[in-house]
């Protein structure tokens, strides 16, 4: 049972980003950047779409936003994430991003993008099962499992009776920020994934230890059974701004 512990992926996000102690649609674009571009991309996003995300944010027009920047993981090191209350407000607030965006880029810009950007993958999840969750700035630690499962009911009782409990007590005693679910929509395999966000490297580590023992303790039968359902995982870790 070893190996199932060492499965899980950390990725580094904002709690509040994928609407904690509620159900949302998240847009996740995932992008592969030329290596030697990366931090020039970075900074255009910064530059140029932070802006209009926010101003839509401020409109009420989404939930919230943000950016994956690549430490380990899969190819794609340029992502980002917009959430809404369901698809077709996100689709209303895409429109008029785009439109803002395309005015406010120059011809050197679109460049830049037209020869950096040389991969791209989208995912829509809606997410459920979360809880709590702050309105504080700055990068966050967080494991997220991203899984192929094959019965989807099976895993989720699974987890819904080992994971959910023991990742409710870690939000309690603030041993992490909040965990959730974003079940898959439209996009790749990975149809049932999860998060935990911990305020920094080493509050992540010193709850993943706690959660592991208390799993391996008091609920190996769910395990095992989440186990069975799942047909393969993928991880990654990023920084979120």
């Amino acid at each position: 049972m070893r190996l199932f512990f060492t499965m899980l992926v950390v990725v580094l996000i904002h709690s509040h980003s994928f609407s904690a102690n509620g159900q949302s649609t998240v847009v996740y674009a995932k992008y592969e950047v030329a290596l030697g571009a990366q931090g020039a991309i970075y900074d255009l996003w910064e530059a140029k779409a932070r802006p209009i995300w926010q101003a839509l944010k401020d409109e009420g027009k989404i939930n919230n936003f943000g950016r994956h920047a690549h430490a380990w993981g899969d190819s794609y090191n340029h992502n980002t994430w917009v959430s809404a209350p369901d698809y077709a407000t996100y689709e209303a607030a895409w429109d008029i991003f785009w439109e803002r965006y395309k005015d406010a880029l120059t011809e050197d810009e679109r460049t830049l993008m037209g020869d950096n950007f040389i991969g791209h993958q989208d995912n829509i999840f809606t997410v459920s099962d979360s809880y709590g969750g702050d309105e504080e700035e700055g990068k966050r630690r967080v494991l997220m499992k991203f899984n192929e499962v094959r019965d989807a009911t099976s895993w989720l009782k699974a987890w819904r009776s080992s994971f959910a409990p023991v990742l409710t007590k870690l939000v309690d005693s603030g041993d992490v920020i909040s965990f959730g679910l974003l079940r898959h929509e439209i996009g790749d395999q990975y149809n049932m994934n999860w998060w935990l966000e911990a305020e920094d490297n080493l509050s992540f580590y010193a709850a993943w230890s706690k959660l592991a023992k208390e799993l391996q303790a008091n609920h190996m039968d769910d395990v095992q059974q989440l186990m069975d359902a799942t047909i393969r995982h993928k991880d990654s870790l990023v920084d979120a701004y």
